[in-house]
């Protein structure tokens, strides 16, 4: 995982549990991998609990669902962008920016930075990934703090990594 600030601390990631609903969903995609077409649902998370600065919400979760087929897979997939393009329309507390195409052999994914305002404001920050590697789509959401971020050009590089796992899971 990409360093963090000029954090000396190392990320530990959770073990792969199954879930019944996407811990990785944002109020503008709010994906949820459920239906006739979608097993083997995970999610796990990645922390760095040594480092004592963070607040609880810093971190990376990842949901990856299996779909029956590519073609579904990369439907949802495409249902998902158009929410995230629409977002601004529809939660006027939102603002979606930098979105990135990323492709490597046998990955397509797409990245944004969005921005979520909870209280008068005060808005809450995230980088979100969609990533698909033939019929498994997984969605990455990171919540950086303050200085404790990572590039645009980071968190894409995790993004496309998270795509080519993708492909070894079983």
């Amino acid at each position: 995982l990409p360093p963090v600030a000029n954090l000396a601390k190392v990320w530990i990631a959770t073990p792969p549990k199954q879930a019944k609903s996407n811990r990785s969903a944002t109020t503008c995609d709010q994906a949820q991998f459920n239906g006739n077409s979608v097993s083997g649902v995970q999610t796990r998370f990645y922390v760095v609990p040594e480092a004592k600065q963070l607040p609880p919400t810093f971190g990376i979760s990842e949901t990856v669902a299996q779909f029956k087929s590519e073609k579904s897979a990369k439907a949802y997939q495409r249902r998902l962008e158009k929410r995230l393009k629409s977002c601004e329309d529809r939660v006027l507390t939102a603002h979606v920016r930098d979105p990135s195409r990323l492709r490597a052999p046998g990955v397509n994914a797409s990245a944004w930075s969005l921005s979520l305002e909870a209280r008068h404001n005060k808005a809450v920050e995230y980088r979100l990934a969609l990533v698909r590697n033939g019929s498994r789509l997984a969605e990455i959401l990171f919540t950086p703090v303050g200085r404790f971020d990572v590039t645009k050009g980071a968190f894409n590089a995790l993004a496309l990594r998270a795509g080519q796992r993708l492909a070894e899971l079983g």
